[in-house]
């Protein structure tokens, strides 16, 4: 599986303006389910019921949108962190990469932040305060 990095001009936003910037790391201990919103092609795609929504309370660092789009006939998931609005871009996928959607979606998070040369200990301290992703 390869991953694209189709990050704008403003990937840097991701260190300098989020809950990892210096002033505001994340204490030991906390943890957070990541929220994955789907628009209804990918639901569809990945054949879940998506009724639901997340809670007002959810953190937006720890919630992302994601939707299914095609190129010359492949198919392609679009990922978006809902506060920093960085993106990457997982395929192409098919049938059989969905049952391994929940790893591809965190290696591609974690390879991606390594290839705009993050911190890796803001990387590292991100994914290990990762409780299992669910589907909205």
């Amino acid at each position: 599986m390869k991953f694209a990095n189709e990050n704008n001009k403003n990937h840097n936003n991701w260190a300098a303006e989020s809950s990892f910037s210096a002033a505001n790391l994340l204490r030991k201990g906390d943890s957070h389910m990541l929220i994955i919103q789907c628009t209804k092609k990918l639901g569809d795609y990945l054949k879940k019921n998506l009724t639901s929504k997340p809670s007002e309370t959810q953190d937006l660092f720890y919630s992302w949108h994601a939707h299914l789009f095609l190129i010359k006939r492949k198919k392609y998931i679009i990922v978006m962190n809902s506060q920093t609005r960085y993106l990457f871009v997982l395929g192409p996928v098919v049938a059989k990469d969905i049952k391994n959607l929940d790893e591809m979606i965190y290696a591609g998070i974690q390879e991606n932040l390594e290839a705009d040369g993050i911190n890796s200990s803001f990387i590292e301290q991100y994914m290990q305060q990762l409780d299992g992703i669910e589907y909205m």
